[in-house]
């Protein structure tokens, strides 16, 4: 695997001691050394486990691929819902030095073998059901197709056959001793995979001391420390579970809860029980939770902060979080190649009032600049671009995408707009593909999102750009409605966004209703999804 990796800032973030010769596996062991009877993982499947058991499970796990022939360098695919096995798996690759790669749980046959192929998996893990589906009967359909030997490993579910490999069989075996592996820090720990809001996703390749500094960053802004007890409802497959859920909780010390099959009382009920102290995930989540409060459902009593990123955070939602249930919702700002980066701090949420993304943490740099690279002042619009110790070192076998994004002095052209302030602080308006071309004028799909918030009779919303022949494109917004009675309309949304004084243009001009709004596994809006919709409703009414 190509990688890139700017020898100055090498040199430098290892003068600085963000880099290092230890691995993720020395910082495991470290954590085991400390906390070995403090628990670390609990999940909605019953499973409780200290430091010390985890350990003991992934060595087991560990003699096991290693007698698979599975070593340093080998890609380990998993397809494992938010549960205890997950972890036990990463930390086995960590023992072993080969290389985490979660991919989706629900995927296309043609997209499934693709990615296997391009991977090059040497093990694969997979639950038996997710969603109904049977993933296993899956598997065996489509494997013949995969080009490289590939052993298969099925976890929970019933035997289908004698032969199929059982994830609770291997556990039984003996723990034997494990050599170190022979593995640098710069080397590639994980591969995950960007969520996929536009067709295709890519392979992002992260080194040991990119998601150590990451984390060690995320906990210092944070302050968190070993006695803070996460709630993570996001995918562990995406960067916000792996990263800010398995690895913070690890380098903290501290306790991480899992909920397989989600839903938003059960959560809250499960944050409660545990004492969670914060939780964080996308806007979806926090939508729910305080929905269910509101209508009278009990606040977890530790939790403190909720830290929300994937889309921009309203005002609307900080004040009412807060003044309603004492809850501080905190933005944040990030993706897969540069884990997020930018952050509210608790302590100034309600200070900022919804205005700020926030500000960017530790040593990681941010600039705003405009289509020449040029930085531009405060308060103009320009693309993000972030350098640091957790930028990602390139894309699988995409060398033209790496060179797209990640340039030589090791800026991740991260595509999002911004703009930024005197103190250093961004606020996140949107993508440079997220707009609408009306009319000659370029509106942001952000903007008009947020603007629709407390709208009368408006729970949700996705904005989309309806095809028209003279202007290009109108403004249509899928709503997904409340149950306060109120049907939206048109008009209605019209009069509370003059009220609110919004500029006419950012407008919707035509209504979809819709039960639910497509989402990522992490969270992230679906909007060319929610474009297919609209030209299927539009060609019916033809």
């Amino acid at each position: 695997m190509d990688i890139m990796i700017n020898p100055l800032q090498q040199k430098k973030y290892e003068e600085q001691g963000l880099w290092s010769d230890q691995t993720l596996l020395d910082y495991w062991n470290l954590a085991v050394s400390r906390y070995a009877d403090k628990e670390y993982i609990v999940d909605d499947l019953g499973k409780r486990l200290t430091y010390r058991a985890v350990d003991e499970k992934a060595d087991i796990l560990a003699a096991y691929m290693t007698d698979q022939g599975i070593g340093t360098g080998d890609m380990v695919t998993l397809q494992c819902t938010p549960r205890s096995e997950f972890i036990l798996i990463c930390i086995a690759c960590f023992k072993i030095g080969a290389i985490v790669v979660p991919i989706k749980m629900r995927t296309g046959a043609a997209e499934w073998i693709s990615l296997m192929n391009r991977i090059g998996s040497r093990m694969h893990f997979a639950v038996h059901k997710y969603h109904g589906d049977d993933i296993c009967d899956f598997i065996n359909k489509y494997k013949n197709e995969v080009r490289k030997n590939v052993t298969y490993i099925y976890i929970g579910g019933e035997r289908h056959g004698e032969e199929e490999k059982q994830f609770e069989d291997i556990l039984k075996g003996k723990k034997t001793a494990l050599k170190k592996p022979e593995c640098n820090a710069n080397e590639i720990a994980v591969i995950l995979f960007t969520s996929g809001t536009t067709k295709g996703s890519k392979g992002v390749l992260l080194t040991h001391n990119n998601v150590i500094s990451s984390e060690k960053i995320f906990n210092e802004c944070l302050h968190l420390t070993s006695e803070d007890i996460m709630f993570m409802p996001a995918p562990l497959s995406h960067a916000t579970g792996f990263h800010h859920g398995v690895i913070a909780a690890m380098l903290a010390g501290g306790k991480l809860v899992l909920m397989e099959q989600y839903n938003a009382a059960g959560a809250l009920d499960i944050m409660d029980e545990e004492h969670c102290t914060f939780s964080m995930g996308a806007t979806p989540f926090i939508f729910d939770y305080l929905k269910h409060m509101d209508l009278g459902h009990k606040k977890p009593s530790s939790l403190q902060f909720y830290v929300c990123g994937g889309a921009p955070v309203s005002y609307e939602l900080t004040r009412s979080a807060w003044e309603n249930h004492h809850l501080l919702v905190c933005e944040c700002y990030g993706s897969t190649e540069s884990v997020p980066h930018v952050l509210v701090p608790p302590e100034r949420a309600m200070e900022l009032k919804g205005k700020w993304s926030g500000k960017t943490m530790g040593a990681i740099e941010i600039r705003v600049v405009d289509e020449k690279g040029n930085d531009v002042p405060p308060g103009t619009v320009g693309e993000e671009i972030s350098r640091g110790p957790n930028v990602f070192v390139g894309y699988l076998d995409d060398p033209d995408s790496t060179k797209e994004a990640l340039d030589e002095d090791g800026w991740f052209h991260s595509g999002d707009l911004c703009y930024g302030n005197e103190e250093g602080y961004i606020k996140i308006s949107g993508r440079k593909k997220d707009i609408i071309v009306r009319g000659g004028e370029n509106l942001n799909i952000n903007e008009i999102e947020e603007s629709m918030l407390g709208c009368p009779g408006v729970y949700k919303t996705g904005v989309v750009g309806m095809r028209d022949a003279r202007l290009g494109e109108r403004v249509c917004a899928f709503v997904i409605n409340d149950n306060s009675g109120i049907v939206p309309t048109v008009s209605s949304i019209g009069k509370y966004l003059a009220s609110k004084k919004v500029s006419k243009w950012l407008w919707p001009e035509h209504i979809e209703f819709i039960d639910r709004l497509p989402y990522t596994d992490s969270g992230k809006l679906k909007r060319y999804e929610l474009v297919k919709e609209l030209e299927r409703r539009l060609k019916g009414k033809e």
